[in-house]
């Protein structure tokens, strides 16, 4: 089994009863073909950035699940069948080890001391350059 995410727009002239009922059929859908669905599915009601069969607005569902990857055709089939859902996207989630968290999270925080030294530049004064100069043309 493996996890996946799957995010739908729904037509903007359901209800949100209708919209439950959607994500009931797709749950039970799941679940029918030995999956399940991990978190419960939020939706909301969206502007789009532009306009998907002359609607400028519809129900964004997000929905955590996890299936065979042998049935996520049979999913893409139902979904593209059900006439309520207007546009769907379904992304493999990966699994990250405790090595990538670890790792993920040592880049994101760096020690005081490192930050300190990077954010003081060094003063160097006119007469250095002046010399440096010098020293590089000499050679």
């Amino acid at each position: 089994m493996r996890k996946y995410e799957l995010t739908f727009l729904a037509s903007p002239d359901l209800s949100e009863e209708e919209v439950s009922a959607v994500l009931k059929e797709v749950s039970s859908f799941v679940e029918k073909s030995g999956g399940e669905t991990i978190n419960s599915p939020n939706f909301s009601r969206r502007t789009l950035g532009h306009e998907i069969d002359d609607n400028d607005q519809a129900y964004l569902v997000e929905a955590t699940l996890s299936l065979d990857p042998q049935k996520i055709n049979d999913l893409k089939e139902m979904l593209l069948g059900e006439k309520k859902i207007v546009r769907h996207i379904i992304v493999t989630k990966k699994e990250i080890s405790d090595k990538q968290r670890e790792k993920s999270a040592r880049r994101r925080t760096k020690p005081e001391e490192e930050v300190a030294i990077k954010s003081t530049p060094k003063k160097v004064s006119i007469g250095d350059i002046d010399k440096k100069i010098d020293e590089i043309l000499s050679d």
